[in-house]
């Protein structure tokens, strides 16, 4: 037979070895369900992790008190035959009912009152069939000690996974090819968009999004890049001109085609400038302005003018645009498109050549040379630029 307070040592050891297993038990399963590599978890495991957690509580932690129901705070006890507690309701120092206690319990947007005759929370929530899972919060916690008109608060936190795939647009490359000819374009690889996928696993308190518990980005589909080669072989061209003359040229392009003279180029006679151009050269016949993806000093020829040569800027022409240059006496107003051919040879410099002709309305980002000429001393009215002089052959 044993005494009262063997009884309540063997009591006290197993409530805190099970109490001991509930934490490891918590503890694994909350680990577990928040993990997520590679591959997320499905919801079906989650809800495993939370009916084993369930089912650990309802059916060992609730057991664990009972032994206390068997005891007053002045009794005594005593076991029977099989070696478990019995009650001597006949005495008035002995066994007694187990004590209860009023309690509130607030979960799922409801209110329940309880009597609980459980001394913690989590023993009092399984006495209530109520189960918590790995993520629920609960307030007090499950180890608080229960007292009269204790109010205990439950927080269903379930998880949600969202998946969202954003398109991952290709670039285009363009790729010089030295055997393709010039202002010659071939598509190589048509390209196409990839696809990125973000999964977000979250955590959600009745029904509604509290925090994101982690997340996870990877691309499932590379983009393919799409490449278009342009041509960088330069050859000679022959044109007669309408007097039955020939010139060699490298490139022609469509401009539309405008007039000025000093007079006529908006700057003021009292300008120190005035009547010259950005290379310092006096205005007059076959002086061409153009836009500075053609290099300075390079010569030209336009059908109805005749030879020209770059040796002036401005500020509103397009990179589609050329001003043809006079003097005031021969000036002759033009506003048309026209042919304008780029005379043999080109560039020495590849780096000097736009390999790519610029769109109307892009900004030009290539070789720039407004700031330099051949003999290197702009703005002198004395010195200006020097260029090799045009030539055509006969």
């Amino acid at each position: 037979m044993l005494d009262q307070s063997q009884f309540v040592r063997k009591e006290t050891i197993l409530t805190w070895v099970l109490a001991l297993t509930l934490v490891a038990v918590r503890l694994y399963l909350t680990t577990a369900s928040l993990s997520l590599s590679d591959t997320v978890p499905e919801k079906g495991m989650f809800q495993s992790n939370i009916a084993s957690y369930t089912w650990f509580q309802e059916q060992v932690l609730a057991k664990v008190p009972r032994v206390s129901r068997y005891f007053t705070r002045s009794g005594s006890s005593s076991l029977d035959d099989t070696g478990n507690p019995q009650e001597h309701p006949e005495s008035s120092q002995g066994l007694g009912p187990a004590v209860e206690v009023p309690v509130i319990i607030h979960i799922d947007g409801n209110t329940k009152e309880i009597t609980a005759t459980q001394s913690t929370v989590g023993a009092a929530l399984a006495e209530a069939q109520i189960g918590i899972g790995p993520l629920d919060q609960v307030e007090p916690p499950l180890h608080a000690e229960i007292v009269a008109g204790l109010a205990i608060r439950v927080a269903r936190i379930e998880r949600d996974i969202q998946v969202a795939d954003v398109q991952v647009p290709y670039q285009t490359l363009w790729i010089g090819d030295d055997a393709l000819a010039l202002d010659h374009q071939e598509l190589r690889v048509s390209g196409s968009n990839g696809n990125k996928r973000t999964r977000i696993l979250l955590a959600l308190e009745e029904g509604r999004e509290t925090r994101k518990l982690h997340s996870l980005t990877w691309n499932t589909q590379e983009p393919v890049h799409r490449q278009i080669a342009f041509g960088r072989r330069l050859s000679k061209a022959v044109l007669e001109t309408p007097d039955g003359g020939t010139i060699t040229y490298w490139r022609k392009v469509r401009m539309f085609a405008t007039s000025y003279s000093a007079s006529r180029a908006g700057t003021p006679r009292d300008a120190p400038w005035y009547g010259f151009t950005y290379t310092s050269h006096r205005m007059g016949n076959g002086i061409v302005a153009m836009h500075k993806w053609v290099p300075l000093c390079t010569q030209v020829f336009v059908p109805g003018y005749g030879l020209g040569q770059v040796l002036d800027r401005g500020g509103g022409l397009g990179v589609d645009d050329i001003d043809l240059g006079y003097s005031d006496e021969d000036w002759r107003t033009w506003s048309t498109w026209v042919d304008v051919y780029l005379l043999w040879p080109p560039p020495a410099d590849p780096n000097r050549i736009a390999w790519i002709l610029p769109k109307p309305g892009t900004v030009w980002t290539g070789y720039n040379d407004n700031a330099d000429c051949v003999s290197g001393r702009l703005g002198s009215r004395t010195d200006p630029c020097l260029c090799p002089p045009a030539t055509r052959d006969e």
